[in-house]
């Protein structure tokens, strides 16, 4: 007997076949429709899916190319890519697999991502363009700017039609101001006026006058307000600008010892006798005196203008920062290996208390002069142990804690060329080798952005760049601007420039994504190539070095300065470097 049919609907096997149909549909319609219907995340995916595809086709025909004779035999086939098939009007491009007869035979497809992008709407401007303000040169105005100072005329009582009727006012206030007998009031010298209706509303008009310590100054922005300084008669902007760097300057050198040399004005601390200032004493390309003072290629070493917040200024006088001149290094005597530097744990008062005194003294140490240089500092410089900030106490390898090394700093600025040298000068005064491992030379070139202005950024910082071609290698200190001059480090003979490490943790200058951290460049580093570095190629094959009992190792640097980015290759020729061009 046959089974009753099911009431109100079709048998379930017909159901079920029709849904699985149905799947297949939309399975095939989504496989294949085109990539190019305008939805972003699909034609990413099928890009994503099409990119995997050739990858593994590409590895298989590699594979299959460098595989040795008779290897491939007896393997499974793989998909080697020998064409591709396309498909019309669908977004697909399938791969021809060659079987076993050789026939190629359509595999798997691979999808071609083409995704039309529209061009991105124009959009209307909000505020409208800036236009020229109509006023004279001598009232140096500024549009969207508002200057502060102290009000020496409220706007709300002095309306008028626009700028230049503003500039007039303050230029007739501070006149009256000069003549007057009794209590004389501060004089106008900077103006703000609103000019913008929309955005002043009922201000409209109002010309404020103020009194500033410096008219120069740019202000700070405000759409709504157009401001202008007065300068006094036979003074510019300028005056003003230069004035105030030299008080800058005044304050970087008045703690230090400060020398010359042909090009630059050198500041030495004098507790330590590291170099705190390196100042170019002319302007680009010329003799006449620079009008930036205030600049240094290094870090200062106090500097009232970085505002940190909370924890105040920047003041790298305290222990643990890195300054030019001092030094990491790690050696082996007797057996016993040692990490060593001139930072750590009370360096500075153990550094002021060895200072030297008598009528050539200078920064704790000696100065002379000769024939074939202009001055030259000398300086004994004890190592404490460990790696800076998180070290202390006597080194191992120094004189002063027991062993062989006695390390003197030497600066000098040479006669003819003007050029100053850097020297350290290591000796070994023990019964057995010293076996140096890594040398490293601080290089802490100001190149911290945080708690700066972008126009102080721009007037105080530089970026470094250095080339570790060993001896042909140089170190290039460029100002932010890009101006010149721009610094060049390069080795004496018998030095190498073999590596640039960052000091990281081992300096006390904070971490930072706006400070681009203290390095040190390295002279010797198969200590460090062994341990830290040991999981990566070198750039250059790492040294060492072996000073022999009552022997010296010395390490210079020559310090220039090329006029301009220009003519950074033609000085480093001019002074024996080496120097490459990209080929046409």
């Amino acid at each position: 007997m046959r089974p009753a049919p099911r009431r109100g609907g079709r048998p379930l096997p017909v159901i079920m076949a029709m849904l699985g149909v149905l799947a297949v549909v939309v399975l095939m319609l989504s496989a294949f429709s085109p990539v190019s219907d305008g939805h972003a995340d699909v034609g990413a995916r099928h890009a994503l899916i099409a990119v995997r595809q050739r990858a593994a086709l590409t590895d298989a025909s590699r594979e299959s190319r460098h595989a040795p004779a008779g290897a491939m035999e007896g393997a499974e086939p793989r998909l080697v890519a020998t064409s591709l098939i396309e498909y019309p009007n669908v977004g697909a491009v399938v791969p021809a697999a060659a079987d076993s007869t050789g026939a190629s035979a359509p595999s798997s497809p691979v999808f071609e991502a083409t995704v039309p992008v529209d061009p991105p709407a124009t959009l209307e401007p909000i505020l409208t363009s800036d236009s020229a303000v109509i006023a004279p040169p001598q009232c140096h105005a500024r549009a969207h700017t508002e200057y502060d100072g102290i009000a020496v005329k409220w706007g709300d009582k002095n309306v008028l039609p626009d700028a230049a009727a503003c500039c007039a006012s303050c230029d007739q206030h501070a006149r009256e101001a000069e003549v007057a007998v009794a209590k004389a009031p501060l004089p106008c010298n900077a103006w703000v006026f609103c000019a913008d209706a929309e955005a002043c509303g009922t201000r409209l008009g109002q010309c404020w006058l103020k009194h500033t310590s410096d008219p120069s100054l740019p202000g700070h922005a405000s759409h709504a307000w157009v401001s202008g300084g007065r300068m006094p008669r036979g003074k510019t902007p300028d005056d003003y600008k230069l004035a105030e760097r030299q008080r800058r300057a005044s304050r970087q050198q008045s703690p230090l010892s400060m020398l010359s040399s042909a090009w630059l004005a050198v500041g030495l601390r004098n507790e330590t006798g590291t170099i705190e200032l390196l100042t170019p004493r002319h302007a680009p390309g010329g003799d006449a005196p620079t009008k930036e003072p205030h600049f240094s290629f290094l870090l200062p070493l106090t500097d009232e203008n970085v505002n940190l917040g909370p924890a105040g200024h920047l003041d790298r006088s305290p222990d643990g920062f890195f300054h030019f001149g001092d030094f990491t290094l790690r050696g082996d005597y007797g057996g016993a290996e040692s990490e060593c530097a001139s930072v750590g744990r009370g360096a500075v008062a153990a550094a002021a208390a060895e200072r030297v005194d008598g009528a050539d003294a200078l920064a704790g140490g000696t100065l002379h002069h000769g024939e074939e240089w202009l001055w030259k500092h000398s300086r004994r410089v004890s190592l404490l142990k460990g790696r800076g900030k998180t070290g202390g106490g006597p080194c191992p390898l120094d004189t002063t804690g027991g062993g062989p090394l006695s390390v003197t700093r030497e600066l000098w600025a040479e006669s003819a060329g003007g050029a100053l040298v850097l020297r350290l000068s290591l000796a070994n005064r023990g019964s057995a080798p010293v076996k140096l491992s890594s040398l490293g030379l601080a290089m802490p070139f100001d190149q911290d952005f945080v708690g700066r202005t972008l126009p102080q950024v721009a007037t105080t910082c530089s970026f470094v760049e250095p080339f570790l071609g060993m001896g042909a290698g140089y170190v290039q200190v460029t100002r932010a601007t890009g101006g010149g001059p721009v610094l060049l480090l390069i080795p004496e003979e018998g030095t190498a420039i073999e590596a640039w490490r960052a000091y990281g943790g081992d300096d006390a200058m904070r971490l930072d994504f706006m400070y681009e951290n203290t390095h040190e460049l390295m002279l010797h580093s198969a200590g460090h190539a062994s341990r830290e570095w040991r999981h990566a190629h070198q750039w250059n094959e790492p040294t060492s070095a072996e000073i022999p009992p009552g022997g010296t190792a010395s390490y210079g640097l020559r310090l220039l300065l090329a006029p301009s980015l220009e003519a950074v290759e033609s000085t480093l020729l001019e002074a024996g470097g080496a120097a490459g061009a990209a080929p046409p």
